[in-house]
């Protein structure tokens, strides 16, 4: 009687809508979707972090930043200024990996550009091979894109320029990450996009890479590992550029400008991205030699405006490089404002573009053609669970029946 009574509740909520009302009701990231439809934005992704209280969470130059009286609510004395509402991780713990991707995916950010280094230690290298594979393998699951940025400032002060072999390795390893995954982000002609921060060098034509665009940073100076000046014959793929935050700069936005001028136009004509822009919300370094742009919500949505109006894909520099002060991922700023300030700043700028479809009403019908679905299955589920019942009490009544006997 119950059974048959639940069902009739059922069909009655079907049938005046309230599967639809229930469903209006979940969270979504449906207005991402609409928004800046030829435009990507993704974060950069810094993989360098291991267990808490290890080096890379501890090592601090004290003369410049004492991390037991600086920083924001630092009760872990991490080397940062603004320390995350995560506390420390690791950059392989698949469960942080998962809170990143989902924070990310809910405030209309498609995807991460990794930060790859191969330090020389090889623990180092091992944690860095490690972290990567969980990245790709999370942002598969949340079918988001990935990039990597190639960066090998970690080597030594000549960024490996004399290790033609070991930079070659590296490259290789890449290009097959990036071969292996259907979630690696391309170009509007089905191109790879890879990355090389800084002076880090390009492959050389041994790398195979068919259907690839590596791009330098800001300049136009690329060199290759062997040594030679980047071009498409010394390389195996097109040339691009893309920009990347400068503190140095008095006018950030006339330096992301005069970038957007020189590297977007006419300069590589072969590529169908021919720069990638960059967003940022301003850069605070613990260490010494580094000057200050100030941090501001106004100025990662300026440096977005001025990126979506200028190229078809946004870098926001960074999401998590905690100790250079410019990451976006959810911490203590300081100034009281909501730890998710900058990825609210993000959320709201991607939808305003472009106006989002007018949401479609329910067929007025269909509540009551799924109740005709819904109900007889139900109805049958319900029925196969009340014969298989009786069997069973049947059975225990038997059994009983012979212990008696």
């Amino acid at each position: 009687m119950l059974a048959r009574s639940s069902l009739i509740l059922v069909a009655i909520w079907l049938c005046t809508g309230g599967s639809a009302a229930f469903l209006q009701g979940q969270p979504s990231n449906n207005h991402c979707s609409a928004a800046l439809r030829d435009k990507k934005v993704l974060v950069h992704y810094m993989i360098w972090y291991s267990e808490p209280g290890t080096r890379v969470w501890t090592w601090v130059n004290k003369d410049t930043f004492e991390p037991s009286t600086m920083g924001c609510n630092n009760t872990q004395q991490l080397p940062t200024y603004y320390s995350p509402v995560s506390g420390a991780f690791a950059s392989w713990d698949a469960e942080h990996i998962a809170s990143d991707l989902a924070l990310m995916k809910a405030n209309c950010i498609d995807g991460v550009i990794v930060d790859f280094q191969q330090p020389s230690s090889k623990t180092g290298r091992e944690n860095m091979d490690r972290s990567m594979a969980a990245v790709v393998a999370g942002v598969e699951r949340e079918g988001l894109e990935f990039a990597i940025m190639y960066d090998t400032s970690s080597k030594d002060s000549s960024w490996g320029l004399h290790d033609v072999d070991g930079i070659t390795a590296d490259w290789r390893h890449i290009v097959a990450t990036a071969k292996n995954s259907t979630a690696y982000l391309r170009d509007s002609a089905g191109n790879r996009l890879f990355f090389a921060f800084g002076k880090t060098p390009l492959p050389t034509s041994d790398v195979a890479c068919q259907g690839c665009v590596f791009y330098s940073q800001d300049s136009l100076g690329a060199v290759t590992a062997s040594g030679k000046v980047a071009s498409q014959a010394t390389t195996p793929g097109l040339l691009a550029a893309f920009s990347w935050i400068a503190p140095s700069k008095a006018d950030p936005l006339a330096f992301l400008e005069k970038f957007y001028g020189t590297r977007c136009g006419s300069k590589f004509p072969d590529s169908p991205t021919p720069c990638v822009g960059a967003a940022y919300p301003g850069f605070k370094s613990i260490h010494a030699g580094y000057a200050t742009l100030p941090r501001s919500t106004a100025l990662l949505r300026q440096t977005l405006e001025l990126c979506v109006k200028n190229a078809d894909i946004c870098q926001i520099v960074t999401w998590n490089d905690f100790t250079e002060g410019t990451q976006i991922q959810p911490s203590y700023w300081c100034d009281g404002s909501s730890p998710e300030a900058f990825l609210q700043v993000v959320r709201d700028f991607m939808p305003s573009p472009l106006a989002a479809p007018a949401p479609q009403e329910p067929h007025p019908r269909w509540p009551a053609l799924l109740a005709m679905v819904v109900v007889p299955l139900a109805a049958s589920v319900a029925g196969g669970l009340l014969v298989w019942r009786q069997l069973l009490r049947r059975r225990g009544d038997d059994a009983r029946g012979l212990n008696n006997a």
